[in-house]
């Protein structure tokens, strides 16, 4: 049990700044950012940090009664579809930002998954950084084997819906984009 939530831990958003600079970033495009959980923490972290949180209308009804009121003017709440390309035009206006992907990418097929990164190709090309932060399944014998069988048994679990984590070899290739 200890092994599972040393997981959950590492797809936690504190370990966000430690490999990205956020406090150059002034504003952050959570894209499927479900009911505005981190778009809370990572306000609290970086004090310059505008976020945009975009997801389906009813994560959003959700989020519009748990952000803080002291972050309501940093947080804004926006109904989206996130294999349109509205979330460009709700950054259009910031000097630098960040699209953030947060455990979603897993959910998708490799077609669908292009169709989430697609629309944001014009405006990366121009500077902003996409930032992914997902479940990967690690090479066999490199983490304890229960926590092995814990990825891989969930794995199979999302198999069932057409879809599953990847290794690293599989974001690299399966999801690149020409």
């Amino acid at each position: 049990m200890l092994e599972f939530a040393r997981l959950e831990r590492a797809t936690d958003v504190k370990f966000v700044p430690l490999t990205y600079k956020c406090q150059e970033v002034d504003t952050l495009v959570d894209i499927g950012g479900g009911t505005g959980h981190v778009a809370v923490t990572m306000a609290k972290t970086f004090p310059q940090l505008n976020i945009i949180v975009e997801d389906q209308a009813k994560s959003i009804a959700e989020a519009k009664s748990t952000v803080p009121v002291e972050l309501q003017d940093r947080i804004r709440l926006v109904e989206s579809d996130f294999f349109q390309p509205r979330h460009v035009e709700n950054a259009a206006v910031c000097k630098t930002k960040t699209f953030f992907l947060r455990p979603i990418l897993h959910n998708w097929s490799d077609a669908n998954a292009k169709r989430v990164i697609e629309p944001l190709l014009p405006s990366i090309r121009d500077g902003p950084k996409l930032l992914i932060m997902d479940m990967m399944v690690p090479p066999p014998g490199t983490v304890p084997e229960t926590m092995e069988l814990w990825i891989r048994g969930l794995d199979m679990e999302i198999m069932i819906h057409s879809t599953w984590c990847r290794n690293r070899k599989q974001f690299g290739h399966g999801i690149s984009i020409r």
